[in-house]
């Protein structure tokens, strides 16, 4: 057995000078819905229009809640997107050290899926398992973050990275649960009186013909001596040149008559560059071929 020791970081670029000068448009995205829910009353909604509620209190389902946002994201592009992040605001003060679980409802879960505020329930709520009082059914979401902060003060906001949620979105909907509190949390609803309190996500596009989602990913350290570099192919790539070398700068400039494009015009999105040293850090980009 061995110890994995080697570090990685990833260089992914688009071939051609114009994708070199696209910058990633920046688009706000505001809630259409949300609501809580509250155990101690699973068929009837007690949500409020100004705010929502997070609460996990074992033994007192009065002071038991889960909430749910929801945002219409039809107008994304969610094969382009490069960054997408959820952003909640704290409705009033919270002092101390305070958590709370964000997950998503997968895609493929259709359950009450057209709902709207005042008919949302703790047992009609996509997702949930009416006796837990913080979990979420498995089989129907996926977690996302545990987002914590401490001595949180009324307009602080509270940022996590949902990437994940908006690729896998085919029907333009997605949906988040924020659960599992480690204390009473108030939140602000997308009718907040403040609008910048809303709950928004923030997304970032990119070109669709460049290379994305490289596994390892930038930065990973500790992985396989002998490692499967991989990564999702752009929209109109036919091929792909992979480059590979320990210079970080040698490895970005090179050309295409360098020794360090090590697989050029491969088909398929997956390289495999052997077995590597301990302890050295490794570069490798991506030419995607139109």
């Amino acid at each position: 057995m061995f110890k994995r020791l080697v570090a990685w970081t990833c260089i992914v670029m688009v071939l051609g000078p114009i994708a070199a000068l696209t910058t990633a448009a920046e688009t706000v995205i505001v809630a259409s819905q949300s609501s809580r829910t509250q155990q101690s009353n699973p068929d009837t909604n007690v949500s409020d229009n100004s705010k929502l509620t997070v609460r996990t209190t074992a033994g007192d389902p009065t002071r038991t809640y889960k909430s749910w946002v929801k945002f219409d994201i039809s107008d994304l592009g969610v094969s382009s997107l490069e960054t997408a992040t959820l952003t909640v605001t704290l409705f009033q003060d919270r002092g101390g050290s305070c958590s709370f679980d964000v997950s998503y409802v997968n895609d493929d879960c259709l359950d009450n899926i057209g709902w709207e505020r005042r008919g949302l329930t703790w047992n009609n709520a996509p997702g949930n398992i009416p006796t837990d009082i913080g979990a979420l059914d498995p089989g129907k979401t996926t977690w996302l973050a545990r987002a914590d902060f401490t001595d949180g003060v009324a307009g602080d906001a509270l940022t996590v990275d949902v990437l994940e949620a908006l690729e896998s979105d085919t029907d333009g909907i997605v949906q988040f649960v924020l659960h599992n509190s480690s204390a009473y949390m108030v939140l602000c609803s997308h009718e907040h009186a403040e609008e910048a309190w809303r709950p928004f996500l923030t997304v970032s596009e990119g070109p669709r013909a460049k290379a994305k989602k490289p596994s390892p990913a930038h930065g990973a350290e500790d992985v396989d001596r002998s490692p499967t570099l991989s990564w999702r192919p752009g929209a109109f790539a036919d091929k792909h040149d992979v480059y590979f070398g320990t210079v970080f700068d040698d490895v970005n400039d090179a050309g295409a008559g360098s020794p360090l494009r090590v697989s050029p015009a491969q088909d398929a999105n997956t390289y495999q560059p052997g077995r590597l040293e301990f302890g050295r850090t490794y570069f490798w980009r991506v030419d995607e071929v139109n």
